[in-house]
């Protein structure tokens, strides 16, 4: 049984060398701009190969980005989100295993992506929510636009809630509450497989969830600008593309086999390839995150004559929707900036309390979206994700305690 297997290895390595060699021969021949060596994604079992991809056809399209997109950086020759001015957007590059997770992985980078675009740090989300909890896909593959509608409604929380094995775990084994810290994704759109709609994309909304067709070559990618010189179709892949550079005529994209394979981790991918062989960018998805209010200082307590107070209003956020203030409390008057769309500051007045007994009252801070496409919900920061209401209905809340 020994001599079989090592005899099935033998062989197996010898039809990979000669693998190899043709890859490096079409690539002269066509004079493509990549180079081809043995990889940690190569050397493994053609069965084992195919288990790093795992995009199945889609079945839901997302909504379609607005045509006037959210400002982003000038849409110029070149961007690469790992160095904007001086900082990183984009978290470390990750392995999903011998697991046909990519889906999940490219996903969720992308909303680390945003998170790290609104100040929050260095995020490391748990892919293992969207294998288990999301019904999105499984380790047998999966759906973008669908673990971005799990994103949306259910958000997804850190690594610590749900480590990674590469596995279909049950959701059960997440820890209890995961939902209560988990991140929530504002809007997803569908961006149009042209390099020029691509790029603009990139400018105006950040790293960019896409999926393209993996042919046997791209497993022996080193380095240089990827384009398909051989081998045959092995199935669909989901990566992140983090950057373009129009004096390369190429796209820069994160992977997720290991910081060990391609150019650490990422891989330069021709524009040609948008409708070319790889038939890149076929499923892009742009992502925004929903608009946060900070309320400073979140509460106020008045004596029972009466009197009179302000608190400050923060929207943060891409695209967010003017803000309104309300309050159902008739001892409670609004007297001065009702209204907002980034910063500003609340004025009211609190009646007398005539009853001898404490109340407390509600100020409400609500948005109505001016975003089609978003269907999240807006969080008052700190805010218990239970707690949350759907849009325009009094999204966040400044207390009033009178005594």
């Amino acid at each position: 049984m020994m001599l079989v297997a090592l005899a099935a290895s033998s062989a197996s390595s010898r039809q990979q060398e000669g693998e190899l060699d043709d890859i490096r021969e079409a690539i002269k021949e066509r004079r493509a701009r990549w180079s081809a060596r043995e990889t940690s994604i190569s050397t493994l079992a053609p069965g084992q190969r195919k288990m790093r991809l795992g995009v199945r056809p889609q079945t839901q399209v997302a909504p379609v980005a607005p045509a006037e997109a959210p400002l982003g950086p000038s849409f110029g020759s070149s961007l690469d989100w790992r160095n904007f001015r001086g900082v990183s957007v984009v978290t470390p590059v990750k392995d999903q295993g011998a697991c046909g997770s990519c889906w999940a992985f490219s996903t969720a980078a992308g909303l680390e992506s945003q998170i790290m675009m609104m100040g929050g740090g260095v995020p490391d989300a748990a892919e293992q929510i969207l294998v288990s909890c999301s019904g999105a896909g499984t380790c047998n593959g999966g759906y973008p636009t669908r673990a971005s509608i799990f994103m949306q409604t259910s958000g997804i929380a850190g690594e610590e809630k749900f480590p990674y094995s590469g596995t279909d775990q049950s959701c059960r084994a997440a820890l209890e509450g995961w939902q209560r810290t988990a991140a929530k994704l504002g809007s997803y759109y569908s961006i149009p497989a042209r390099v020029n709609d691509i790029k603009h994309a990139l400018a105006a909304y950040g790293p960019l969830p896409t999926t393209f067709d993996v042919y046997t070559d791209f497993y022996s990618y080193a380095g240089g600008v990827y384009s398909y010189a051989a081998g045959a179709l092995e199935g669909a892949h989901a990566v992140l593309i983090v950057g373009y550079d129009d004096a390369a005529q190429a796209f820069t994209v994160k992977n997720s086999w290991g910081k060990a394979w391609g150019e650490n981790g990422y891989f330069r991918i021709a524009y040609t390839e948008v409708g070319g062989s790889a038939k890149f960018g076929r499923e892009t998805l742009a992502y925004t995150m929903p608009c946060l209010y900070t309320l400073s200082p979140p509460f106020a307590s008045l004596p029972a004559a009466g009197g009179r107070g302000t608190f400050t209003v923060k929207a943060s956020g891409p695209a967010c929707a003017p803000w309104t203030v309300t309050s159902r409390q008739k001892w409670i008057t609004i007297t001065a900036g009702a209204t907002g769309t980034n910063t500003g500051t609340v004025s009211y007045v609190v009646s007398a309390n005539a009853s001898g007994q404490p109340r407390e009252g509600k100020i409400n801070v609500s948005a109505s979206s001016n975003d089609p496409g978003r269907r999240g919900r807006l969080q008052k920061r700190g805010q218990d994700p239970q707690e949350e209401e759907p849009m325009a209905a009094g999204l966040s809340r400044f207390s009033v305690l009178q005594e």
